[in-house]
């Protein structure tokens, strides 16, 4: 489900005039899908375990970690990050549970 929805964010971002506003539609529109995709899973084990080793992060938390994890200081580069990184999946997740990216 994720990897369907993701290609939607693109073009409803584009809508939204400020980078902030983009990277934050992006972030929102990303965790969304990811918790819609769990909440659709027939193997609630899966889903828990997902749910329990890759949750969601707050906006607040998803900065600190882009500012920890990859040395981004500006806000701009931040939000293009935020941007780009929201529209790919994890090839790891992917990989353990089976799934092909569309």
């Amino acid at each position: 489900y994720v990897n369907t929805q993701l290609p939607k964010m693109k073009e409803l971002g584009n809508r939204i005039l400020t980078l902030e506003e983009r990277a934050k539609f992006h972030f929102n529109f990303r965790n969304q899908a990811r918790k819609d995709t769990r909440d659709a899973m027939k193997d609630r084990k899966k889903a828990e375990e997902l749910e329990n080793d890759r949750k969601n992060k707050t906006w607040e938390e998803w900065i600190e970690y882009v500012k920890k994890r990859k040395g981004l200081t500006k806000m701009e580069d931040i939000y293009n990050y935020t941007i780009e990184a929201s529209q790919r999946t994890n090839p790891d997740v992917n990989s353990k549970f089976g799934i092909k990216p569309q």
